[in-house]
């Protein structure tokens, strides 16, 4: 980051590690497409950047760096998205089947009613 926490590069936490102390960063690291802050579900689990990282950096519309997210986070909330799409349509059509039940129901007994009364 540069000293407006503008993200500038991302370096592998296992390169920075295996440098000398008096290598720096800014050889080991190199550009990234980052995510934006206001991205879509969709459109960061289609990323072609997760092939080459485990993690991307998040920033803002002025590239202010905010945080990183994980690939497999990002696959566990994607998954749990689908999970609860898929039951919230078992939902409508359950419920859409009691409505059905419901209005039979209240369609026969009025039949039934109407049916007493006039062999009363």
């Amino acid at each position: 980051m540069d000293t407006q926490h503008r993200l500038v590069g991302v370096a592998d936490l296992r390169e920075v590690l295996g440098t000398s102390r008096t290598g720096t960063l800014q050889v080991l690291s190199r550009t990234v497409d980052p995510i934006r802050d206001h991205a879509d579900l969709a459109s960061l689990v289609a990323r072609p950047a997760w092939l080459h990282h485990d993690t991307l950096p998040v920033v803002d519309d002025r590239r202010t760096y905010l945080g990183a997210v994980r690939a497999e986070r990002l696959r566990q909330i994607a998954y749990d998205e689908g999970r609860q799409r898929k039951r919230g349509g078992a939902d409508a059509v359950a419920a859409l089947g009691e409505l059905f039940w419901l209005g039979l129901s209240g369609l026969l007994s009025s039949l039934s009613r109407t049916r007493a009364e006039e062999e009363s």
